[in-house]
C-alpha cells in the first residue's frame, strides 16, 4: 500500500449500520441465560492470538515503538502551534473528528439558537474544548450550556489509578463540573445518576461518554472489564437527553454479549447509528467511537426500563444473565455487527503486525517513510476539517493559558533560620468573610488515596495512623510545659484512627473546641482539602503565624479576637457535621469548607505543600 492509499484509508474506519428502522425492541431485559456468539468468540480469540505476541517484547521499548510508528502522532502538534487551540489532547483531536464526519450537533438545536451538552468521564475536558472550538470556529450563534462529569480530583478517595488529575480547565470552570451526591464524580454510582437526571431533566442535546479503566493487567478481556461503565454511560445518556438528541459512546471490541445487547440497543432507539475510529485514533488499540444520531425518545423504553436500570441499581451486573435474550436480537442486525466486528478486528491485527515486523527489522530509512507519511497525515487533518484558530474571547476560558499542568513552586519558602515568620497577607489571596464557606459533604474518605497537596510517593509511604515515628520526647515535653496554659497542641502523637474521616474530625473538633488563644501544630499532614480548608480559615484569623523547619506551625493571639473570628465561621461547619450525623447518612462526611479554587495560583497552596514536604521528611 503507497503513502496516500494509507492516508486515505486512516480517515475511513467508519461503518454504518442499516435498516435498523426494523429493529424491534425487546420486551424483557435481564431475565435471560447468559449467552455467546461462537464467531465473535472466534474474532476474540484471533485478536488475542495476536496480542499474545506481544509478551516477547520489553513493555517500555514496544510502547516507545508504538508511538514512533503512530501516523497520527504529529496531529496535535501541527493543531497546537497552528492554531493555538485550548487543552489539546489526543482526545480533542478525535472528538473534532466526530463533529466533522457527523451532524453531531442537531439541526433542531441550530434552529432554536440553543444547545445544551452533558459529557460523561470528562476530565480534562477535551471533547468540551473541542467542542467549543468547532463552534466558534463555525460561526455557530448558539447559547451552549454544558455539564461535565468525572472522577473527581479533588476528592482524595479517588485513585489516581483510576481517575485523571488534570485539572487545568477544571479549576477556571468548576461550576460546570458535576461530582454527584457522594461527591466522587463515580457515574457508576446510582444515586449519582438519579441526581444528575434530577438535575437536568430530559433537555439535552448531545451526551458523550468517553470512559474506559485500566486493563493493562488482562488486556485479551478489556471488554469485559468496562461492561458496567459502558452500561451506566448509555443509561444516562437515555435518560438525560431530549428527543432529536446525539450519543457517543467509546467503547473497545464488539464480542460479547454485554456490548452486543447495548448496541443493539441503541440502533433501536436512534435513527442512525454509525461505528467510527478516528484517523487520530491509535491503529493498534480498540477503541472506536459509536455515534447515536436521532434519539426517538425515552418513551421508547417505558415498558422495559424498570428491569433495563436494575443492575444500576444494584450495583453490578448479574453473572448468570444477558440483558436481551439472543433470539430477541435481529438476526440481520447479528450479520452486520458481525462484518463491523470484524472490520475493525483485522485493521487492529494488521497494524499490531505491522508494528512487530518493524520492532524487528526497522531501519533509519523505514523511519524516515514513517515521518513523511506523519507530517502528511497532520496536514490532511487540518485541510479535510478545515481548521482555523478563534479569536480568545471565544475560548472556555479568554483570559487565562490552560495549556499546562499547574505546579507548585517548591522553591519558595526555603529556611534560612529555623522558624519563620510568614506574613499572612502574601498568603491569603483575600479576605475571608462567611462567604468564603463552601461546605461540601460526599462519601466519607476512610483512605486518602490521592492529593493535590504532597507528592504522590509521599503520599504512598505515609500511613497516619502507623505513626512509628514520634516527636521527640524531650522537645515535645519541653514546650508542651512552657506553653500548655494559653497554647492547644495538636500533634500528630496523639492521632491514632482507622480511617481518615476520624482524623479530620478530630483536628476540626480540637479547633472549634479550643479555649486557648493560641495553637502549635505539630507535624499533622494536611494532604485533604478539608484540612487544608480548615487552615486557610485558620492562618486567615492570625496576624502572627511562625513555621519552625521542624515541621511545627505557631498560630500567636494575645487577645484571643482573632481565634473567635475563626470560631464564627467554623460553626456552619459544626451543624454540617451535626445535620450528617442527626440524618444518619452514615457513609456520608464534610469533605470540603472552602473551594479549592481559593487556594489554586496562591501562596498558600505553596505554604501547604512545602509545610507537608517537611512533615513527610521526618517519616519517610
Amino acid at each position: 500500500m503507497n503513502r496516500s492509499e494509507k492516508i486515505r484509508h486512516l480517515f475511513e474506519k467508519k461503518i454504518n449500520f442499516e435498516n435498523n428502522e426494523n429493529f424491534a425492541l425487546p420486551t424483557e431485559a435481564y431475565t435471560c441465560n447468559k449467552w455467546s456468539i461462537p464467531s465473535f468468540q472466534s474474532q476474540k480469540q484471533e485478536l488475542n492470538n495476536t496480542k499474545s505476541l506481544l509478551n516477547q517484547f520489553d513493555l517500555e521499548e514496544w510502547s516507545r515503538h508504538t508511538r514512533q510508528r503512530d501516523y497520527s502522532s504529529y496531529v496535535i502538534r501541527f493543531v497546537k502551534q497552528k492554531f493555538q487551540a485550548e487543552l489539546v489532547t489526543q482526545a480533542w483531536c478525535k472528538f473534532y473528528e466526530c463533529l466533522c464526519n457527523y451532524p453531531v450537533i442537531p439541526k433542531e438545536a441550530i434552529n432554536l439558537n440553543f444547545f445544551s451538552s452533558v459529557h460523561l468521564c470528562e476530565a480534562p475536558g477535551a471533547f468540551v474544548s473541542a467542542l467549543n472550538h468547532y463552534i466558534a470556529s463555525h460561526s455557530l450563534d448558539l447559547q451552549w450550556d454544558w455539564w461535565a462529569n468525572s472522577l473527581n480530583p479533588d476528592y482524595e478517595g479517588n485513585s489516581l489509578m483510576e481517575m485523571i488529575p488534570d485539572d487545568r480547565l477544571l479549576r477556571h470552570t468548576y461550576s460546570n463540573w458535576y461530582f454527584g451526591v457522594d461527591f466522587t464524580g463515580n457515574i457508576t454510582k446510582y444515586a449519582n445518576h438519579v441526581d444528575l437526571v434530577e438535575k437536568l431533566g430530559q433537555r439535552v442535546w448531545l451526551v458523550t461518554a468517553d470512559g474506559s479503566v485500566d486493563c493493562s493487567f488482562d488486556p485479551g478481556n478489556q471488554e469485559q472489564y468496562v461492561e458496567f461503565l459502558h452500561y451506566c454511560e448509555t443509561l444516562t445518556a437515555l435518560a438525560l437527553l431530549r428527543t432529536g438528541g446525539t450519543f457517543i459512546l467509546k467503547i473497545f471490541t464488539m464480542f460479547e454479549d454485554s456490548t452486543i445487547s447495548l448496541l443493539y440497543l441503541l440502533n433501536v432507539v436512534f435513527k442512525k447509528v454509525s461505528i467510527f475510529k478516528p484517523a487520530s485514533s491509535k491503529s493498534g488499540n480498540s477503541e472506536v467511537y459509536v455515534i447515536c444520531l436521532g434519539y426517538k425518545g425515552k418513551e421508547l423504553l417505558e415498558k422495559i426500563w424498570e428491569p433495563l436500570i436494575a443492575p444500576y441499581q444494584i450495583g453490578h451486573f448479574n453473572p448468570t444473565t444477558s440483558l436481551f435474550d439472543l433470539n430477541k436480537i435481529d438476526k440481520d442486525f447479528q450479520n452486520q455487527l458481525l462484518r463491523i466486528s470484524e472490520y475493525f478486528m483485522k485493521r487492529q491485527i494488521e497494524r499490531i503486525s505491522d508494528n512487530i515486523f518493524f520492532f524487528k527489522n526497522g531501519s533509519s530509512v523505514e523511519s524516515a517513510k514513517v515521518h513523511q507519511v506523519k507530517v502528511q497525515v497532520a496536514k490532511c487533518y487540518i485541510s479535510k476539517y478545515k481548521l482555523k484558530a478563534i479569536p480568545k474571547n471565544r475560548r472556555l476560558v479568554s483570559a487565562l493559558d490552560v495549556s499546562h499542568f499547574f505546579q507548585s513552586d517548591t522553591n519558595k519558602f526555603k529556611f534560612e533560620n529555623r522558624v519563620v515568620k510568614l506574613e499572612v497577607k502574601s498568603l491569603i489571596p483575600m479576605n475571608v468573610s462567611s462567604e468564603i464557606l463552601e461546605v461540601k459533604i460526599g462519601q466519607r474518605i476512610a483512605e486518602v488515596k490521592s492529593s493535590r497537596f504532597c507528592p504522590k510517593d509521599s503520599l504512598d509511604k505515609f500511613v497516619f495512623c502507623n505513626n512509628e515515628v514520634k516527636t521527640s520526647a524531650i522537645l515535645y515535653q519541653t514546650i508542651e510545659r512552657s506553653v500548655a496554659q494559653t497554647t492547644t497542641i495538636i500533634s500528630l502523637d496523639d492521632c491514632n484512627f482507622n480511617t481518615y474521616y476520624e482524623f479530620q474530625r478530630y483536628i476540626f473538633y480540637r479547633i472549634f473546641y479550643s479555649n486557648k488563644n493560641n495553637f502549635l501544630i505539630v507535624r499533622v499532614p494536611f494532604v485533604t482539602n478539608f484540612l487544608v480548608g480548615l487552615m486557610f480559615v485558620l492562618i486567615s484569623s492570625y496576624d502572627q503565624v511562625y513555621l519552625h523547619q521542624n515541621g511545627f506551625i505557631v498560630l500567636y493571639d494575645y487577645t484571643g479576637k482573632n481565634l473567635k473570628s475563626a470560631k464564627n465561621l467554623f460553626e456552619s461547619v459544626d451543624k454540617t457535621y451535626r445535620s450528617v450525623e442527626e440524618c444518619q447518612l452514615f457513609s456520608y462526611d464534610v469533605l470540603q469548607i472552602v473551594s479549592p479554587n481559593v487556594f489554586y495560583n496562591s501562596n498558600f497552596f505553596d505554604f501547604i505543600w512545602n509545610y507537608n514536604n517537611i512533615v513527610f521528611s521526618k517519616f519517610l
